[in-house]
């Protein structure tokens, strides 16, 4: 049986002389022992003090652990800033500007095409800017994630697209528009090259050739792009569909020495593919689910504050060309209609509505008996809506108020399947009463809004519909002809 000794020639191990346990000291690679030293910033020496690094992974890639100047351990989880998860057909025009010349750009779920007609032509290009503007704090980083098919190289196109302002054109370069960011550009060659640029000059990095891309990341596949931009400068990386990190895509450029800094503080998502001279045969760039991270900042917003800054509040739908949800169109009126208790008069999340009885005064608490439906939505698949919110306000219109007091119940319902909420099993939520003085007159507005701020929102299920309705109490004398305007307002997010 072999025996360790302490001290004796070259040491495998050391026995403690009190605890006889048996130890092996940490060396560098150099041989040289890594000392143990207090907590203390005054014992840590900058460029002598070693130590071992701690290690953390993402996408199969292991990462140094980050942390703040000060040893504080980066803690924060990304915020998310912007979001394209690239979902339907209709191009998100909340998310983005697009600029097209000679290009089409055509979308589908997973996927926007540029140059979907296959131009070849010579100064034909095709931009998306971004609407929305990300800040990049001090000690923080922005951080874009970008998935995209570039299809089969040919000479003369240009593919661009990163973090950046004044990227406004689909034609003319960052330079001439002194553009400042940090991007990945496919140049006309076929070569990927990172590169940042400050007030419109550019520094590069190490081009990657078309040859040992393609041979990574085939024409028909995939790739993740990513640009990491802090105060210093920017990291650039490339992984497969597989999560496989590109062969020599990794690399970080510095800010010149000479530079201050960045010259602006916020920035746009931009992506560009552009003809500087006849390729011959037409590229293609598809786009897709692409997101941009603040990373190392605790922003303390809320979720529905999350959301809404992507675009998702109740105000706009998703989806469905990406329009509003109310009912409400610039300097016109909404159609007076007959309202029932089957159908519901407008097919919106709320807006303006106007209804009456066919021109006809409420009979004698009949009203009050039937569940009238002033607007109906149905909530797109995929998303949920939430509503945290709703306000309402009336008016008396077409003729003035009779010797009666005119009542208004409003309700909410929702998840129904149908139109009608004689079926589907809605959920109901009495809203509250409102009421016209008798003798009111044309443009009398009913006695209160009606608000409505519940503590814990109510959900409304992918497909399933939400209605705001009425019933109309004690108007058995209602002057003939009287016509109701209502605004409904709906405040909330979908998920």
């Amino acid at each position: 049986m072999a025996i360790i000794q302490s001290g004796v020639g070259a040491d495998l191990a050391t026995v403690g002389p009190t605890s006889k346990g048996m130890y092996v000291e940490l060396r560098t690679p150099e041989g040289t022992p890594i000392s143990q030293v207090d907590k203390t910033p005054s014992s840590i020496t900058p460029g002598t003090t070693r130590g071992y690094p701690s290690i953390g992974a993402d996408y199969k890639t292991p990462r140094l652990i980050r942390s703040f100047s000060d040893g504080a351990q980066v803690e924060s989880l990304p915020n998310l800033l912007f979001w394209e998860p690239v979902e339907g057909s209709a191009f998100n025009s909340n998310l983005w500007t697009q600029t097209l010349t000679s290009f089409t750009v055509t979308q589908a779920t997973g996927g926007i095409t540029f140059n979907a007609g296959a131009s070849a032509a010579i100064g034909a290009g095709a931009l998306h800017l971004s609407n929305k503007w990300v800040p990049l704090p001090p000690k923080a980083k922005l951080i874009l994630r970008s998935r995209q098919r570039h299809t089969t190289h040919y000479n003369n196109n240009l593919i661009e697209f990163g973090i950046a302002n004044n990227a406004t054109s689909a034609t003319a370069t960052l330079t001439s528009l002194s553009a400042n960011g940090a991007f990945w550009q496919k140049d006309g060659t076929g070569q990927y090259t990172p590169k940042i640029i400050i007030a419109g000059s550019e520094y590069a990095g190490t081009a990657l050739s078309n040859a040992s891309f393609i041979a990574q990341v085939p024409a028909t596949e995939y790739a993740l792009f990513e640009v990491e931009m802090d105060q210093d400068g920017a990291w650039f990386r490339i992984y497969t569909s597989l999560g496989v990190l590109v062969t020599g895509s990794e690399q970080r450029i510095d800010l010149p020495s000479a530079i201050t800094g960045w010259s602006v503080t916020h920035f746009q998502v931009f992506a560009r593919s552009y003809n500087n001279a006849a390729t011959g045969t037409a590229v293609q760039l598809i786009l897709g689910a692409t997101a941009v991270y603040s990373l190392d900042t605790v922003s303390g917003r809320s979720w529905p504050q999350i959301v809404a800054g992507l675009g998702l509040n109740s105000l706009v739908s998703p989806l469905t060309a990406w329009g509003q949800t109310a009912n409400y169109t610039n300097v016109t009126a909404p159609t007076t209609r007959t309202v029932t208790n089957t159908t519901e008069l407008e097919t919106t999340l709320g807006g303006h509505v106007s209804w009456n009885n066919a021109g006809t005064s409420f009979g004698t608490n009949e009203a009050a008996l039937s569940d009238l439906i002033l607007f109906g939505y149905t909530v797109p698949a995929n998303y949920a809506l939430f509503i945290n919110g709703l306000r309402l306000s009336t008016v008396n219109l077409g003729a003035a108020n009779g010797a009666a007091i005119y009542t208004i119940e409003y309700f909410l319902a929702y998840n129904h399947t149908g139109a009608t909420l004689a079926a589907g099993s809605p959920r109901f939520v009495p809203l509250g009463f409102q009421t016209l003085a008798n003798g009111a007159a044309i443009g009398a507005a009913f006695d209160k809004d009606t608000i409505w701020q519940p503590v814990t929102p109510i959900m409304v299920l992918p497909g399933r519909r939400v209605a705001i309705g009425a019933r109309v109490i004690g108007a058995s004398i209602a002057t003939v002809s009287q016509v109701i305007r209502t605004i409904a307002t709906v405040d909330g997010w979908f998920e």
